[in-house]
């Protein structure tokens, strides 16, 4: 009877606490309501999967909440001091110091990556502008509890922990919230995730604030000091450039990872080769993985199918040193050659993009060539190396 007691009072516990943590966070999101702008300075942390360094930025923020499609309201943020970035709700700019220039981006017909396509952006609170994200979290979340509270700075929180559900490989999906129990300002925010053993930590800390203090004209074009040239930003459509069919495939030379680091240059005469740009940080070039084994078994037997995979970004002391636990997750059987520098992918292979696959025929020349990840892409290669044998 009295593990039963305890074990309701736990059940108990646990769900008050729920409840507590669902009201702290709607009450936050009721507090950005009724504030009509938002301006901040503030540290940002982020430890990347598979890096050990943390990187390391502080930045100021001005948002203002208007109605917008797309965020929500203006947004003004830097991190240094050589360029800054804001949208008026029409365009985006991006104003360099160093190169004394101002670009300007058509925001709703070339969408947000201008803005939001960069690290920086992480400082950039845009929940107060627009707090679906955060209420599809709440709706979803797999735990939701309060903490115990704590003081950050000068500032008595509430502490919220909201753990996400697992979405396939990646795991321990949380989010935690310093939320001042003054106003519901968020001063502290960190999230964290999982991904095949290597963990990926986000943290932004405000180190001042203020409510309803920004002016419209924080978000105008007249902030652009004379003198700047300021050009706007057209978008073209252009296939990712590779490497023309027929064309001689240039020496790859790198130190092979299984061979003990022996340097190799990779001979293509006479071999039927496939080649596989990629790196350990990159999410599709994982994903392929496992259809290059699958192409490294069926051709194992094969004295004329050589198969490479090559990585121009991985090759430090530390990166060198995850690579066994890496490959515990990814299994590759295949010969992983380090290049040297990125010279010999992005000049001499134009890989811009990755993963970035080609197929040299016997005689040193390329045969077939394909960018990024599908579920195709075993058979695309496969169908292309039986031709290529049939000669």
């Amino acid at each position: 009877m009295k593990h039963i007691l305890t074990l309701i009072f736990v059940l108990c516990a646990a769900h008050l606490s729920a409840q507590e943590a669902h009201s702290i966070l709607r009450n936050m999101i009721r507090s950005f309501e009724r504030h009509e702008s938002l301006n901040y300075e503030a540290t940002m942390r982020k430890k990347h999967l598979g890096k050990d360094d943390t990187t390391t930025r502080n930045g100021k923020v001005f948002l203002q909440r208007a109605k917008d499609s797309l965020f929500g309201g203006r947004i003004w943020y830097t991190t240094d001091d050589t360029y800054y970035k804001f949208y008026d709700l029409q365009y985006i700019y991006l104003v360099d110091h160093k190169e004394k220039k101002a670009t300007v981006y058509k925001a709703h017909e070339q969408g947000e990556w201008a803005l939001k396509g960069n690290s920086s952006y992480d400082l950039v609170w845009d929940t107060y502008l627009d707090a679906t994200d955060l209420e599809e979290r709440i709706k979803h979340a797999k735990q939701l509890r309060k903490l115990a509270d704590t003081t950050i700075g000068n500032y008595s929180c509430y502490t919220v922990l909201l753990q996400s559900a697992d979405d396939d490989d990646v795991t321990e999906r949380f989010r935690t919230y310093y939320i001042n129990k003054k106003d519901y300002f968020p001063i502290l925010w960190r999230a964290s995730l999982k991904y095949q053993g290597n963990y990926q930590y986000n943290e932004r800390l405000a180190t001042s604030y203020a409510w309803d203090n920004v002016s419209e004209s924080q978000f105008s074009p007249r902030q652009i000091p004379g003198g700047y040239a300021v050009d706007t930003f057209v978008m073209k459509e252009m296939e990712p450039q590779k490497l023309d069919s027929g064309a001689t495939a240039p020496t790859i030379t790198g130190r092979h990872y299984q061979a003990g680091l022996a340097e190799t240059t990779i001979n293509f005469k006479g071999k039927i080769t496939v080649l596989d740009f990629w790196y350990m940080g990159c999410h599709p070039c994982v994903l392929a993985i496992p259809k290059i084994e699958k192409l490294k078994e069926k051709y194992k037997d094969n004295p004329r199918v050589q198969i490479f995979g090559l990585n121009a970004y991985d090759t430090d002391s530390a990166d060198i040193a995850r690579l066994p636990k890496f490959i515990d997750y990814n299994p590759i059987h295949y010969p992983i050659i380090l290049l040297p520098d990125r010279k010999m992918a992005e000049t001499d292979y134009k890989v811009k993009a990755w993963p970035t696959f080609y197929i040299i025929d016997e005689k040193g020349a390329v045969a077939f060539s394909t960018i990024g990840y599908d579920e195709n892409l075993f058979t695309d290669l496969s169908n292309k190396i039986d031709e290529l044998l049939q000669r």
